[in-house]
């Protein structure tokens, strides 16, 4: 299952399922409508800058549909791949969303009119499937995972930039994007100060990689304990955090030498990824127990919600914290912050709306 919420207060929480059905209720947990896919939703749903909303579907389709249920594309309600999707889709800046199917193709389609996008797309990344949902830089660079080992650079008109040298392994969880600054120091002795672009990027052979965005070199590797659960999300200081079987993993690196040290690890069992609001209380699953911890690892409270919840855990704008349970349940809870953090890649898909992209504007939180 996966939740998103509309960036405005009040406005409506937004889940798919297994049953083939995507959900929308208000924000105080009553059902406003309900969607029939062909397909199980695995996706995250994604919320546009308009409040219409977005979802794949394993059927091979991509819905758009109004916040009101209705069909958004005049012609039609869905776009057709041709093959199973299982990657969330990603929304650009100019209104282009990005997907991965089974079939190894990166589809852009104009949320506008549900169209195929202008230029060289659906691109052929690889013959390996995508089934995670791409990210965007500032300057609209796509990255793509595939399960063939390799991450992928394109530019808005679907022409590829770059290919990771090494195989990595197969990655299925969702990566993070950050912008980091580094100071240079030249020949002359002055100090300059650059932007590096950095992908996270977890592979199921249990390695974390920085992997730099400028080119696809691999910045450094990190060994984690446990079979993973979770992609990484990014704290306002820079600290990378995972999720396992075992427990949550933090890690710091240095900004200019890029090397990654242990933090700490808070020990639970499969935690899934977490979520970071503006106070920098960390939350996550950690099998049925729903958790809150400081910066430091101290706890600050739990509690039991009986049920697992697999997909990606929510804040709002009004600081609620939201959660989907596996018995097709929606949990609320006060988190006292006035939202999601704002700074690094606080989230799965950066934001409350999973619009995967960097750059931020009024809707974004």
């Amino acid at each position: 299952m996966a939740v998103a919420n509309s960036h405005r207060q009040c406005l409506p929480i937004y889940f798919g399922t297994s049953n083939d059905t995507l959900y929308s209720f208000s924000s105080t947990g009553d059902l406003k409508w309900k969607f029939p896919t062909k397909g199980a939703i695995r996706s995250s749903v994604l919320v546009g800058n308009n409040e219409d909303v977005f979802v794949t579907a394993e059927g091979g389709r991509l819905y758009g549909l109004t916040s009101r249920g209705q069909k958004l594309w005049g012609w039609a309600t869905n776009y057709s791949t041709g093959a199973e999707v299982r990657s969330s889709p990603t929304l650009g800046s100019d209104g282009t969303i990005y997907f991965g199917d089974s079939n190894g193709k990166l589809h852009a389609v104009n949320s506008f009119d549900g169209l195929k996008a202008l230029g060289n797309w659906a691109a052929n990344v690889t013959g390996a499937s995508i089934a995670t949902p791409p990210v965007i830089g500032r300057d609209r660079t796509i990255f793509v995972a595939a399960t063939d080992g390799h991450v992928y650079a394109y530019d808005p008109s679907g022409s590829k930039v770059w290919k990771t040298a090494d195989n990595i392994g197969s990655v299925m969880v969702g990566m993070a994007l950050v912008e980091k600054q580094l100071s240079v120091i030249l020949p002359t002795g002055d100090t300059r100060t650059t932007t590096a672009v950095v992908l996270y990027v977890v592979s199921n052979d249990g390695l974390l990689y920085a992997i730099a965005g400028e080119d696809g070199s691999i910045l450094w590797s990190y060994p984690l304990t446990g079979p993973l659960r979770s992609g990484p999300i990014v704290g306002p200081d820079g600290t990378v955090y995972v999720g396992t079987s075992t427990g949550l993993i933090a890690l710091n690196q240095d900004t200019n030498a890029f090397t990654p040290r242990l933090r700490f690890v808070h020990v639970a069992s499969d935690v899934g990824t977490p979520v970071i609001d503006s106070n920098e209380v960390i939350y996550f699953m950690a099998g049925k127990s729903l958790r809150a911890i400081n910066p430091n690892n101290t706890p600050l409270w739990q509690y039991d919600l009986k049920t697992q919840a697999d997909g990606p855990l929510t804040i709002t704008r009004d600081g609620g914290l939201i959660v989907v349970g596996d018995d097709l349940r929606v949990y609320s809870f006060e988190t006292g912050s006035v939202g999601l953090n704002r700074e690094q890649w606080p989230s799965f898909q950066r934001n409350s709306r999973h619009t995967g992209r960097l750059g931020i504007d009024a809707t974004d939180g």
